[in-house]
């Protein structure tokens, strides 16, 4: 599945996200590594098969494999913020 099949796969609902990532893909002021690394980072952090086989994909025709290897490192970084973060904010 290519990013713009995801993209129009996203329901109304999520119009914010669908008009984000259409935003998001044609900006330049980030590198191309960047930008994969951070769509693939967050697609992983998602959980969510789908949206993160498409962007693996996307990412592994965009990026070198070590850029792909530092998004998913990224990614478990996030996941453990998640994590986290709802037992930093009950101690508050």
């Amino acid at each position: 599945m290519t990013i713009d099949q995801l993209k129009d796969q996203i329901p109304d609902f999520a119009k914010d996200v669908r008009l984000n990532l259409a935003s998001m893909m044609p900006d330049e002021t980030l590198s191309s590594q960047r930008k994969y690394g951070l769509l693939l980072a967050s697609a992983i952090a998602t959980r969510n098969p789908i949206v993160t086989a498409a962007m693996e994909s996307a990412a592994c025709a965009a990026i070198t494999p070590a850029a792909v290897e530092a998004a998913t490192s990224a990614a478990s970084v996030i996941r453990d913020e998640q994590r986290i973060l709802p037992l930093r904010s009950s101690r508050l």
